[in-house]
């Protein structure tokens, strides 16, 4: 939905944009899960993934998911075509 604000701007009634940026992070995380305990056995160290690198990209996210909210809130007050160039 991101990559498409004209697409999103007529799913805009239906879908919360809240809930579609939340599932979007969510389903990343699932996707890389496999990549990381790989490195994680390959490594064989625990202290690979630690709560500070946790924190840290939790950190990183949240103004990612701040990003696209502010985006598709804007889809309320102004033109899809608009909203895409801001994304671009």
């Amino acid at each position: 939905m991101a990559s498409s604000f004209v697409v999103s701007k007529d799913l805009l009634p239906y879908a919360n944009p809240i809930a579609s940026t939340g599932l979007r992070f969510i389903l990343a995380s699932i996707l890389m899960l496999p990549i990381i305990w790989r490195i994680y056995v390959w490594k064989k160290s625990a202290s690979f993934i630690g709560t500070k690198i946790i924190v840290q990209y939790s950190f990183i996210s949240l103004f990612l998911v701040l990003f696209f909210l502010g985006l598709f809130e804007a889809l309320k007050t102004t033109s899809a075509m608009r909203t895409s160039v801001i994304y671009s």
